[in-house]
């Protein structure tokens, strides 16, 4: 017993910066809120919403674009505003410039790529909805990296729940033909899931 509480005390002060005698201190107590954050068993307090605000965030870092002159949001921008002629100068033809010596063209750096789109706060919500009420949340963080709408996350989490449950897979024919490419939709009336459980309500 001594032996799992030694490893215990050490994956907890491990995970979390802490010193083995830090860890024993809290007498194995529990702590909320601004309590777990001062005792270093939480990082923060926040409301659900802030943590998958937080996780979108990391999953898709933005980073600044910096030029010479210092930070710029857009460097195309400031390439044209770099390169325009001065309208007092005086245009002289290349033959009859004193001491002219040819000038290597300007070439506009390319823009930089633009980051990728995440997904918003609502669908992040919606997605960690679905999840956790269809009792699968250990896929929120696997959708959010993949950026997939609320749309398809609905649909694969039907798809799982008719796998699982044998008397509606049971009900659905696999032999009838699709009617039209909508009929995948979760709302169609051809999905052959819905057909499956109206069959299963009696309803036509």
């Amino acid at each position: 017993m001594s032996r799992i509480y030694g490893l215990f005390v050490a994956t907890v002060a491990g995970y979390r910066g802490l010193s083995a005698e830090a860890v024993t201190a809290t007498e194995a107590g529990l702590f909320f809120g601004p309590d777990a954050v001062t005792a270093g068993l939480a990082d923060a307090v926040g409301t659900f919403e802030d943590a998958l605000a937080q996780l979108a965030a990391s999953l898709s870092p933005v980073a600044p674009v910096m030029t010479a002159r210092g930070v710029s949001l857009n460097p195309q921008m400031d390439c044209s505003m770099t390169t325009q002629p001065d309208p007092t100068a005086v245009s002289f033809p290349a033959a009859e410039a004193p001491g002219a010596t040819a000038q290597p063209p300007v070439v506009a750096s390319p823009p930089a790529p633009q980051a990728i789109p995440v997904a918003s706060h609502t669908d992040a919500v919606e997605i960690a909805q679905l999840c956790t009420l269809a009792g699968r949340a250990d896929l929120i963080a696997g959708f959010l990296e993949a950026r997939a709408t609320p749309e398809r996350v609905r649909s694969h989490l039907l798809a799982a729940r008719a796998e699982a449950s044998p008397e509606i897979a049971s009900r659905i024919d696999l032999q009838a033909p699709v009617v039209s490419a909508d009929a995948g939709h979760p709302a169609s009336p051809r999905n052959p899931l819905l057909q499956a459980v109206k069959k299963r309500l009696g309803i036509q």
